[in-house]
C-alpha cells in the first residue's frame, strides 16, 4: 500500500448535491479498493489560475489517501469519463516525501561542509550512498 494525493477541480456549473455525489463516488472507489481515506478537503468555488474549459472558476477536491497501485489509475479513468471534473493530478507521497528528504539532508550536508563541520551523520550517508 503506497500513499497518494489527489486533487481534482469539478465544474461551477455543478449544483451542491450533485458535487456531493461525484464526491461520494470518489470515496466509493477509494473503499472498494480496499484503500483508507487519511484526509478530505474541499474548498467552496475558487477562481482558478487560468482558464479550463473556458471556465474561470471551479470547486476544488482533495484526498489522501493509502492504496494499491492501481487505485489512482482507476480514479482517473474515471475522472476522464465524468465531464463535471475539469482537472485532476495525483501525486504519489512516497516517492515525493524521499525526494524532498534526500534533497534536504544534501543541503544541510553542503552547508555543514561551508562551515568546515563534518559529523557522524555524514559519513555515514555517504557510506550508505556509495553501497547504491
Amino acid at each position: 500500500m503506497s500513499n497518494y494525493e489527489t486533487s481534482f477541480i469539478i465544474s461551477p456549473e455543478v449544483k451542491d448535491d450533485e458535487r456531493q455525489l461525484i464526491i461520494n463516488n470518489v470515496k466509493k472507489i477509494i473503499e472498494d479498493f480496499k484503500g483508507d481515506l487519511l484526509k478530505e478537503d474541499g474548498w467552496e468555488k475558487k477562481k482558478l489560475a487560468y482558464k479550463i474549459r473556458q471556465f474561470q472558476e471551479g470547486y476544488y477536491c482533495f484526498f489522501a489517501y493509502t492504496g494499491p497501485p492501481g487505485l489512482p489509475k482507476e480514479l482517473e479513468r474515471r475522472f476522464n469519463q465524468n465531464e463535471k471534473i475539469i482537472r485532476y493530478l495525483t501525486l504519489k507521497l512516497d516517492e515525493y516525501l524521499e525526494k524532498s528528504e534526500k534533497l534536504k539532508r544534501e543541503r544541510e550536508k553542503k552547508a555543514r561542509k561551508k562551515e568546515g563541520i563534518k559529523s557522524s551523520a555524514d559519513e555515514d550517508i555517504e557510506f550508505a550512498e556509495q553501497g547504491k
